[in-house]
């Protein structure tokens, strides 16, 4: 799979791509230079994305949220609710970037002591971001893309298709009948 971005990213229009594929010391490492990212979840079967705060403690993604009735039950689970963590960096000026996925379950943390200090830590954009959660990663994954000349940009087609489908696949959006 990974061969496979490689590959996706550096033929097609823009020939000048580099990506690399990191590994999960690099990505956790990258992770914790930034404070903001995604949370993506399924919301009456269809992907939903929330902007939210995070740090890393211990190899888990801590963020702050608020959770509807639904998303309480799935989080307060034994199994906790299945969940994908973005964050990324892109510098225009040198047309560089990368981006984390974090792959997981989140799990509402109860511990009063532990709840409060990490309160403390994220403070929401909004009021109401009432719940701290873990993300429990199954997987996790780094890509670093650069670009060698003016006329390159983005990820082409093919690229962005097989990350879009690892998300679809690993929040069970996909079909396979």
């Amino acid at each position: 799979m990974n061969d496979s971005i490689q590959d996706a990213a550096t033929r097609g229009a823009h020939p000048a791509i580099a990506a690399q594929v990191l590994d999960e010391a690099s990505a956790w490492d990258l992770l914790g230079t930034v404070d903001c990212g995604r949370v993506i979840f399924r919301l009456m079967s269809c992907p939903e994305s929330t902007a939210v705060l995070h740090l890393v403690d211990d190899q888990r993604v801590i963020i702050r949220a608020r959770l509807t009735p639904t998303d309480a039950v799935d989080a307060r689970s034994t199994n906790g609710a299945l969940v994908a963590y973005e964050a990324e960096r892109a510098d225009a000026d040198t047309h560089t970037s990368w981006s984390v996925l974090v792959f997981g379950r989140a799990h509402a943390l109860t511990d009063p002591g532990r709840v409060d200090r990490y309160k403390r830590r994220l403070r929401p954009w909004v009021d109401y971001a009432d719940t701290i959660l873990a993300i429990e990663p199954d997987i996790v994954t780094a890509i670093r893309v650069a670009c060698a000349g003016e006329q390159c940009g983005c990820l082409d087609a093919t690229a962005r298709d097989i990350v879009s489908g690892q998300f679809r696949c690993l929040l069970g959006l996909d079909n396979h009948d």
